[in-house]
């Protein structure tokens, strides 16, 4: 029988566990209060059992399990550096947690103990606009993040919907609307600040300050995408982007979702620069306009977002591509030089530039024209005014909460599939074929320009069956994806709910490596156990799972006072 991280911290304390406490639910009890004292004298802490759960909530359908035993709230890196150490001198687990959006089961403490809530460390600590950068505390938010650039010029450019911590949204590599233009949490991180096993403190990519380097491993790459399974990470320097100076936002509504998806590769793959589109299927049109009023035809739909440095500008672009077609999508296409000049051909009252420069763009909108046609595509709305703009962004992010609002008492299974923008259609078709096979209603939702979309599996979590079905689409739809030559996640993480696709995507010899390098930094194994990384996790999926060893379902034992 495997020795329960409590026993362990016991038995290094010098006491005799196996004789003087009667249960290991004692022994974790002893230990929990050994830790709650050391803690108190460097932040806040809690123990309550209301509060304990919310910290192993999450947006999944299984909410609150797997609690931790104890909450500490840090706020600086010194603290969490002081409370990492604790937990490595007593051997217990932990966790840390931002804004609780996850929806993957990154919150599930699976052997107890710990969680590390940043929430407080919330200070901005920088930013330099001529260097287009900020420091911030691992806490700090999105929305409040671009609240406090808002007189600069300046914007944090991903978007994942959830106002999440930028800590969390680097653990999880996360990216969302505007990841066609300015790329995910990878692209924008320069460098970050965590803490280790033992509350070693490290400072990965320098300043983080410069555009570029070629000294060391790449530590920050490293940390970003490692979803709390490696360290702490208590600050980011991030890269930011200039606000456009103007923008149009339309819709397009298409006759099937297979030519809207068509539609978008094709335009990619002839050079038209996105910077946003989005996709809503029928479905998720319906849900959207009931939850937003915003009377879209219920037809899979595009949304297009045209940006440039010039409202001339964006007129011309925006007028492109309503030549173009039908499907709701989303768009945004900054104000490059090819584009303006395509403003200029467009806009009457504009001069005309150079007969070859125009007859060239006059190629390029002639061809896309064509393409979204082909396609099935129909004419656009326009919204040109800020509040439009900002009614209709708004309905798009709350689609997810739209959905639910169509079931009452309804819990999502989303899966998050990214594939080559060639097999889009194709991986579209079969997921929305597998959910309709076992009777479930699927909102779609998508960041197409990128290949990444979301099936919405709409549950009564109180139905096993239900639950059961969604998550064998889920999983088809993932599985299918890799043979595509995608991924199984564009950008929510592995959790628990991916793990078992992992090998697939990327062989027992990546896995391995995985597991060498938390060995290395976490040696102890005790930031996020039975996530990525962990042994476990390549013993059973080769099914040499052994006792005692902590699984990924939530059927798992654990010692933890609950």
């Amino acid at each position: 029988m495997a020795v329960s991280w409590a026993r362990r911290a016991l038995a290094r304390a010098g006491l005799a566990a196996s004789r003087t406490f009667a249960t290991e639910a004692k022994e974790s009890e002893i230990v929990v209060e050994d830790l709650a004292r050391r803690l108190s004298n460097v932040c806040e802490v809690s123990r309550s059992a209301d509060v304990r759960k919310q910290h192993a909530t999450d947006e999944g359908t299984e909410r609150g399990m797997f609690p931790p035993d104890l909450v500490a709230f840090p706020s600086s890196t010194e603290d969490v550096s002081k409370v990492v150490e604790a937990c490595t001198d007593l051997r217990v687990p932990m966790i840390a947690t931002g804004a609780l959006t996850s929806l993957e089961g990154h919150l599930r403490h699976l052997r107890g103990g710990l969680a590390i809530d940043v929430t407080k460390m919330s200070n901005i600590l920088s930013v330099c606009a001529e260097d287009q950068t900020a420091r911030v505390q691992a806490g700090v938010t999105r929305m409040q993040l671009n609240e406090y650039l808002r007189d600069t010029g300046l914007f944090f450019p991903v978007d994942p919907g959830a106002d999440a911590t930028l800590g969390g949204m680097a653990a999880c590599r996360a990216s969302g609307t505007n990841a066609v233009k300015y790329g995910t949490m990878r692209d924008v991180v320069g460098g970050l600040t965590a803490v280790l096993s033992g509350g070693r403190v490290v400072r990965c990519g320098g300043s983080g300050a410069a555009r570029k380097s070629s000294t060391g491993y790449d530590l920050s790459a490293l940390m970003v995408g490692s979803e709390g399974t490696l360290g702490v990470i208590t600050e980011l320097q991030v890269r930011l982007a200039g606000q456009p100076g103007a923008t149009v936002a339309a819709v397009c509504p298409f006759e099937t979702i297979e030519g809207a998806a068509t539609c978008v590769a094709e335009i990619v793959q002839c050079g038209v620069p996105l910077a946003r589109c989005e996709l809503l299927d029928a479905v998720a049109i319906s849900a959207v306009n009931e939850h937003s009023g915003l009377g879209l035809r219920e037809l899979p739909t595009l949304f297009f977002e045209f940006t440039g440095s010039t409202e001339s500008a964006v007129e011309g672009e925006a007028e492109l591509a309503g030549s173009e077609g039908t499907a709701h999508a989303l768009l945004r296409i900054h104000g490059e030089v090819s584009l303006l000049l395509l403003a200029v051909v467009l806009a009457s009252d504009l001069a005309s530039p150079s007969r070859s420069t125009e007859s060239a763009v006059e190629g390029e909108a002639e061809l896309a024209g064509s393409i979204v046609a082909d396609h099935g595509g129909g004419p656009f709305k326009f919204s040109s005014t800020a509040e439009e703009r900002s009614r209709l962004w708004r309905a798009r992010h709350e689609a997810y909460w739209a959905a639910l609002a169509s079931r009452p008492g309804c819990r999502g299974v989303v899966t998050d599939v990214c594939v080559p923008l060639s097999k889009l259609a194709e991986s579209i078709s079969r997921a929305k074929s597998l959910a309709s096979e076992v009777g479930l209603r699927a909102p779609t939702v998508g960041h197409v320009g990128d290949g990444n979309y979301h099936l919405l599996l709409l549950v009564d979590p109180a139905n096993p069956d239900e639950v059961k079905a969604a998550k064998r689409v889920a999983m088809e739809t993932g599985a299918h994806a890799i043979e595509l030559g995608g991924t199984c996640s564009g950008e929510h993480g592995v959790g628990v709910g991916k793990l078992p696709l992992l090998e697939r995507e990327h062989g027992r010899g990546a896995l391995e490596a995985m597991v060498a390098i938390k060995r290395a930094l976490d040696p102890h194994g005790l930031f996020n156990p039975g996530k990525i990384g962990s042994e476990a996790i390549s013993r059973e999926q080769r099914g040499e799972r052994g006792r005692g060893d902590v699984g990924t379902c939530p059927s798992t034992t654990r010692h933890a006072t609950l």
